[in-house]
């Protein structure tokens, strides 16, 4: 099997820009428990250089009186020169949003690992993403 470089898209790494956990109570049911995940992601260039670009994913996890979970983690990427739109349109819908995902999850996992017995180890599904990824508009920006 031949592989093949890819050198349109370079990973950067990935931000943890706000994580914030809250317990109610302690989850001590045997069942694994049957949380909501809520992913929100856009992406943005940085002002100063198209050629960076960031997808900021915000998660929000949550099993209705037990737990909460906010996260927010920034993408970064370095795309190359010679991009068609096409090409640009599927790193931002997929291939940077699964390049980081992995990144996130197991950073929830870690930490939910490690934090005692008021929330249980979560482990995300893996995730497919579908729908369009929106372009981040600052609001204080004048179109």
């Amino acid at each position: 099997m031949e592989v093949k470089k890819q050198t349109n898209l370079r990973f950067l790494g990935v931000d943890i820009l706000h994580f914030d956990m809250r317990t109610v109570q302690a989850y001590d049911k045997d069942d694994p428990p049957q949380i909501k995940i809520n992913n929100n992601p856009f992406y943005r260039f940085a002002d100063d250089d198209k050629q960076i670009l960031f997808i900021v994913n915000e998660i929000d996890i949550a099993l209705e009186e037990f737990f909460s979970i906010r996260l927010v983690a920034m993408g970064n990427f370095e795309l190359g020169d010679d991009l068609s739109k096409e090409h640009l349109s599927n790193y931002i819908q997929v291939n940077a949003p699964a390049i980081m995902f992995p990144y996130i999850r197991s950073f929830i996992s870690l930490v939910t690992l490690n934090s005692g017995r008021m929330i249980p180890t979560i482990t995300l599904p893996p995730m497919i993403f579908q729908g369009e990824i929106k372009e981040y508009k600052d609001k204080n920006t004048k179109a």
